[in-house]
């Protein structure tokens, strides 16, 4: 609006300079001489003719200048709208995921609490009682480190200006590596994972692509019937390398497929904790090291059918 006012003012001052010269050569030319003789003329425009042109350009800048202020007001309100839009969102996740973590941290501690309390109110508190008690507080202890660990490392892939250092290695050897570390987890529940790989030279971190593979085999082998199988893929894709898990387990329901990739979903849908265990982290963590990478993540499943998950680097 300055600068629409300004640019008015000098269009209305340049417009009424010219109108004074014209009104003064108007004044000048009632009168000439024709060859010695003095002739009466009648002005293009007199001086009430003038003033009306000033009046009505006044109220043409006036009635532009309105027209830009109303314009420029609702289009200022419509983009701020849109601008705070995001904000309002991230401020509500952030306040969501407050919750969520208080939540997952209150429930051992919770816990914790009551066992020492239990315990200490007991008249006798032998070895073996205490030797329990320990070994249940350590559990949940364990699973506070967890969670504060999982926090740590969603937090390290989700800051804004992380680069990840890149360095040329073998995809093939860092899956293998991986799934030798889970194998052990996969024989305690009869899962048997199988390997379709390719030889990949690849160009990337190495070491948060191997926690993304843990989080994505730890997920096929925690959802899978026992007895069953996991297959791991690499593949070339274009010019990118292909990952995929795939189990034959419980799957997705379709109306869930949207947020598995939310932090703490899983922890959400399942307050009353089932047999599986986790807080609905790891696919966040694996979404924001896929994000950095600026690659994609993608999933199909089916209830009863399993889940596939495809990462493209």
């Amino acid at each position: 609006m300055t600068v629409s006012v300004l640019f008015s003012a000098v269009i209305y001052t340049g417009a009424n300079n010219e109108l004074r010269r014209f009104e003064r050569l108007s004044i000048i030319r009632r009168e000439v001489d024709f060859f010695g003789t003095r002739i009466a003329r009648e002005p293009a425009f007199d001086s009430q003719e003038i003033a009306d042109l000033r009046r009505r350009l006044i109220l043409t800048l006036l009635l532009v200048n309105l027209g830009i202020f109303a314009f420029s007001a609702l289009f200022g309100y419509i983009l701020a709208g849109k601008t705070l839009r995001p904000i309002e969102l991230m401020l509500a996740d952030q306040k969501r995921f407050v919750a969520d973590a208080s939540h997952e941290l209150r429930t051992p501690l919770t816990a914790m609490i009551t066992e020492i309390e239990v315990a200490l109110r007991g008249k006798t508190l032998d070895l073996p009682t205490a030797r329990k008690l320990l070994k249940s507080n350590l559990e949940e202890a364990s699973k506070m480190h967890s969670l504060s660990n999982h926090l740590l490392s969603l937090s390290r892939y989700q800051t804004a200006d992380l680069k990840l250092p890149r360095e040329k290695f073998d995809l093939t050897e860092l899956v293998q590596n991986v799934v030798a570390k889970l194998r052990p987890l996969a024989s305690k529940k009869g899962v048997t994972i199988n390997t379709d790989l390719q030889n990949i030279d690849l160009t990337a971190n190495p070491d948060s692509l191997a926690e993304l593979l843990t989080i994505l085999l730890d997920n096929a082998v925690k959802y899978s019937r026992p007895q069953g199988k996991v297959i791991v893929k690499t593949q070339k894709a274009g010019n990118r390398a292909e990952i995929s898990v795939q189990d034959f387990g419980i799957g997705i329901n379709s109306a869930d497929l949207p947020h598995i990739f939310d932090r703490f979903y899983r922890a959400d849908a399942s307050r009353s904790k089932d047999q599986t265990t986790g807080y609905g982290l790891g696919l966040a963590i694996a979404r924001s090291i896929v994000e950095l990478h600026n690659g994609k993540i993608l999933v199909t499943s089916a209830p009863g059918a399993g889940t596939t998950f495809r990462v493209l680097i």
